[in-house]
């Protein structure tokens, strides 16, 4: 599967409630109490943003240009993500949620070819302040290796796991897999997990 992206978040009632209310995440939305490779302590609520399906949106590359904060300096660094990343206003939103449901959320993105590699990035929102994780590899850069980087507002530093797994971690989760194994798989039929959201 060449691209794929979901926002991620646990499945409590506040959340839910919140992703519900959200006209992005509303009829995207599904809870998992079982993830094949991801361990937790509850209910994952999944939006499933593209893969299997077109995203919900116009990449906005040109809006996150305009977007000061932690996207500037993941930009200048990785131009091509302004094209992947939901528009800002989406994230904003989101974002939104993270703080008024004091529940954290995360938005994952997954590059590939074959089973090739290219980039993966999560930007992960909380109570306080947003991260964002992106790592390539040398197929989508000019690197002799894998490069992640995690920036902190203004500040940028090297980290040594895949984004997903930055990204559940975040939310209280662990991933035994760099990837999210449902989206990997064409034939996963997502529909009973979105009743379990209703």
């Amino acid at each position: 599967m060449p691209k794929m992206s979901c926002l991620f978040a646990p499945a409590g009632p506040a959340v839910l409630a919140a992703l519900r209310g959200d006209p992005v995440a509303a009829a995207r939305l599904h809870c998992m109490s079982e993830v094949p490779g991801v361990r937790g302590p509850g209910p994952l609520a999944v939006v499933l943003l593209s893969g299997v399906v077109e995203p919900p949106w116009t990449a906005d590359p040109e809006g996150w240009q305009r977007a000061p904060g932690l996207a500037a300096d993941a930009l200048d660094e990785h131009p091509w993500l302004g094209d992947e990343l939901p528009p800002p206003a989406v994230m904003a939103g989101w974002t939104r949620i993270a703080r008024a449901t004091h529940q954290p959320l995360a938005w994952w993105w997954w590059w590939e070819r074959g089973d090739d590699l290219y980039a993966d990035a999560a930007w992960l929102m909380g109570a306080d302040a947003d991260m964002l994780a992106v790592r390539v590899t040398p197929l989508a850069a000019d690197v002799e290796t894998d490069r992640a980087t995690l920036y902190l507002g203004a500040r940028a530093e090297p980290f040594h796991e895949a984004p997903l797994q930055r990204a559940l971690g975040h939310l209280g989760f662990e991933s035994l897999h760099q990837y999210f194994v449902p989206t990997d798989q064409w034939r996963f039929d997502w529909e009973p997990f979105r009743d379990r959201c209703r």
